[in-house]
């Protein structure tokens, strides 16, 4: 056995090397883990203790057995070392614990700083409500440098917000850890206002508790909800038809306008498609295609006609555009309407009116030129023929002087029907005015087919015609043009036909002729009668007329219109009417039209001069002088010569002038309204109607032609149509001139329609330059 001094020397060594062990294990939990003074003084102990174990074993190596304690107290000290170092050692994993979830704190908080520094939203930090971090973010929202921000107080920049978080406290003091977003106002340094959208947290921040503010700049936001606000309104409150389909073209949203228009209520439409207000009038080629220009992105634009809830039909002007979103998809469609039924029948009624006659609805001129213009491509194309018939009634002037234009004019509607009634399917019947009207045959094979539909005509106005208890049997005169014999174009073809019908008359009345060379005694005297024309404006024949134009509303003279006419020797001065179309055809128009301009300019001036007159002259231009490509400098010219203002000079331009070159025509217009000349469209409503077009045009007046004024007393369909032209005119801005007016009763429907200018035979006929002066001194009580 063991004595017990070798036991004692081994329970020494043990406790020794657990001592040891025990303070290298401190020592390194110490250097790890950086714990407080007290786990230093543990290890000095331990130190002390294994010096002291140190020494008792020297004594007993070197055999000095009278210093060493007794066993049972070394036995003692040995378990104390041994609890020592177990301790410690068990002590140590959680040390280890505790300094890696310092570690990870750490890395979060360095993590956080690094993320709040970058964070594209203003982030702020306050400990004890003073300032500690703020991002480049938040220092941009407030406007100041970064150094302003670090210890000042969060009430200094966001009082509202502070003043949020005091009640907040006051009403519940249980710690805050994510509180709900919410809006406040902040001045930023130059004291503009910010609106901000901020969330609140409280976070550990460098080891302290810390409050972060999340600061989001929403004015744009707070801009676009305005503006969403702003639209919301004005789509609500607009008058115009909204609604709005989802991609299959259900209805998802109505404005008041579409139940107003429609008649629909939104419990009705809603969830509906827009087929409820079809009318059936467009068929589905019409839908078919809209659907295809919606699929391919595009925007639809035209007039509908739609059916409302009562049945009624109304035209509507649509727009309607698909809306996208960010990937280009189609996720609804809008639509947008104006109610247009008064405009829209107002201007097909024009355009009926432009296109037909008035009194008998037939084809006018302008249509008749159009379909003959294309029944001439077509027979050049086909090697057919054409022919073009020109009827004339005998001494119809005298049923009219006899029995009264209004009887007059039921004959003429019903010797229309009668036309009508003679003719294939497909002819033209057409009235260009007064008693005349020109047909056109197409398809004709012979002669003889022509012949026998102009005996026809001819044998129809035979039947005697019963109006107001009268029996009235009247014949005409009929001349033929065939193409292409006697003509290639519409012009030569009807002047034929129109040579041809006074050689009729010429012969009799009540046949027919076709054109041959036995007109060439009229085509000669057309000729003299040119070669005249020729030497006129040199011998200084030609002399001017001026109609004063009356201030409907106000009473004086606003203005003089110049008037052509030609004095060639003879007992009478010529008409415009009988040499005009010859300076028109020849082209002689654009130097007379020029000595026109310079002779009206200059008699306007020296009434301006003399006091007499302070009022435009209007002077017509041909479609030719219209076209010329010198007109603009010659007006500069004229008006540079003789000292004219150009607001006081008005040029009067037909229709057809207008629409014969749109483009051009408008870049003419353009520029002469530029200059101060005023535009106006003269005889309104007899020619190719530019309704269409109208509105493209700076043109300050419309001029009514007589052909409407004459019956507007007495018949409710002219006073009617007149009405929709003033108010046509009024729309788009223009002033009214009245010509023809002959009654008092015509000036007075006038005055009623709100017409401002009238002229005609009720107040002058056209005067001299010497006669004007006089008459402008009586003109005050002619109104």
């Amino acid at each position: 056995m063991m004595d017990e001094t070798t036991l004692s020397l081994f329970v020494l060594s043990v406790s020794v090397a657990l001592q040891v062990a025990a303070a290298i294990m401190a020592v390194r939990l110490i250097r790890v883990t950086g714990v407080q003074i007290a786990w230093i003084l543990i290890a000095c102990a331990i130190l002390l203790m294994a010096v002291r174990r140190s020494i008792t074993f020297f004594h007993i190596a070197t055999g000095d057995f009278v210093h060493l304690p007794p066993l049972n107290i070394e036995l003692v000290a040995l378990f104390i070392s041994f609890l020592m170092a177990l301790g410690i050692a068990l002590i140590r994993p959680l040390f280890s614990s505790i300094q890696q979830s310092k570690t990870l704190t750490e890395a979060r908080e360095k993590n956080l700083m690094s993320m709040a520094q970058n964070a594209s939203d203003g982030i702020w930090v306050a400990v004890d409500g003073l300032c500690v971090f703020a991002n480049s973010s938040a220092i941009e929202i407030f406007g100041f440098e970064a150094d302003d921000f670090m210890g000042r107080k969060t009430c200094d920049l966001m009082p509202f917000f502070v003043a949020h978080l005091s009640k907040k406290e006051e009403g519940s003091k249980k710690k805050r850890q994510l509180l709900d977003i919410h809006e406040i106002l902040v001045c930023r340094k130059d004291g503009t206002q910010l609106p901000l959208e901020v969330l609140e947290a409280e976070v550990q921040w460098l080891g302290q508790s810390a409050l972060m503010l999340t600061l989001r700049d929403v004015s744009e936001r707070k801009s676009s909800q305005a503006k969403m606000k702003k639209l919301s309104g004005a789509v609500e409150q607009t008058g115009d038809s909204v609604f709005i389909t989802n991609p299959s073209g259900r209805i998802e949203y109505l404005n008041p306008a579409f139940e107003a228009i429609t008649g629909f209520k939104r419990s009705e439409a809603m969830g509906k498609t827009p087929n409820l207000l079809r009318s059936g009038r467009h068929d589905q080629a019409f839908y078919k295609k809209m659907w295809t220009m919606l699929k391919r992105g595009e925007t639809f634009r035209g007039v509908l006609i739609n059916r409302k809830k009562t049945g009624e039909i109304f035209y509507e002007e649509k727009t309607i555009s698909p809306l996208k979103d960010e990937y280009g998809h189609t996720t609804h469609y809008i639509s947008t309407g104006k109610d247009v039924t008064a405009r829209t029948l107002s201007q097909e009624r024009l355009e009926f009116l432009a296109y037909h006659d008035l009194l008998t609805h037939l084809p006018n001129r302008t249509l008749f030129l159009e379909r003959l213009e294309h029944a001439i491509k077509r027979s050049r194309n086909a090697g057919d023929r054409l022919a073009v018939l020109f009827l004339d009634l005998d001494r119809f002037k005298n049923i009219n002087d006899t029995l009264g234009h209004e009887l007059g004019d039921q004959l003429l509607k019903v010797i229309a029907q009668h036309l009508v009634k003679c003719v294939r399917v497909g002819d033209t019947v057409a009235r260009f005015g007064g008693d005349e009207f020109v047909i056109l045959l197409e398809y004709s094979s012979s002669q003889a087919d022509v012949s026998s539909i102009a005996k026809k005509l001819l044998d129809t106005l035979l039947n005697p015609i019963f109006i107001q208890d009268h029996e009235l049997i009247v014949t005409g005169s009929l001349g033929i043009s065939v193409f292409p014999k006697d003509g290639d174009n519409p012009n030569t073809l009807i002047k034929n036909a129109d040579a041809a019908m006074y050689l009729a008359k010429d012969r009799g009345r009540n046949i027919y002729k076709f054109y041959s060379e036995e007109m060439g005694k009229r085509v000669f005297s057309r000729l003299t009668l040119e070669t005249q024309l020729r030497r006129a404006l040199a011998r200084q024949e030609f002399i001017l007329y001026y109609q004063p134009q009356i201030d409907l509303q106000e009473g004086g003279v606003s203005g003089h219109e110049a008037l052509l006419r030609w004095d060639c020797g003879t007992s009478e001065l010529i008409p415009p009417s009988v040499f005009i179309p010859i300076l028109e055809e020849t082209g002689m128009i654009v130097s007379v039209g020029e000595w026109v301009l310079k002779t009206a300019c200059a008699q306007n001036m020296l009434w301006w001069d003399a006091g007499v007159a302070h009022t435009p002259i209007s002077i017509n231009l041909s479609a030719r002088q219209f076209h010329d490509q010198d007109l603009v400098h010659k007006i500069e010219q004229i008006l540079d010569e003789t000292g004219l203002p150009p607001e006081s000079l008005e040029l009067e331009i037909t229709e057809s002038s207008l629409i014969e070159d749109v483009q051009k025509a408008i870049g003419i217009v353009e520029t002469l309204s530029q200059m101060g000349v005023k535009i106006a469209i003269d005889d309104f409503g007899t020619g190719h109607s530019a309704l269409s077009y109208l509105k493209q045009f700076k043109i300050d007046t419309l001029k009514i032609d007589k052909s409407f004024v004459s019956d507007i007393a007495t018949d409710p369909a002219d006073a009617s149509i007149v009405t929709d032209i003033i108010g046509l005119a009024h729309h788009l801005d223009l002033s009214v001139i009245a010509e023809g007016v002959e009654t008092q009763e015509q000036a007075q429907v006038l005055r009623d329609c709100h017409c401002e200018t009238v002229q005609g035979f009720l107040y002058a006929h056209p005067l001299s330059s010497a006669q004007v002066p006089v008459f402008l001194k009586k003109v005050s009580s002619l109104i």
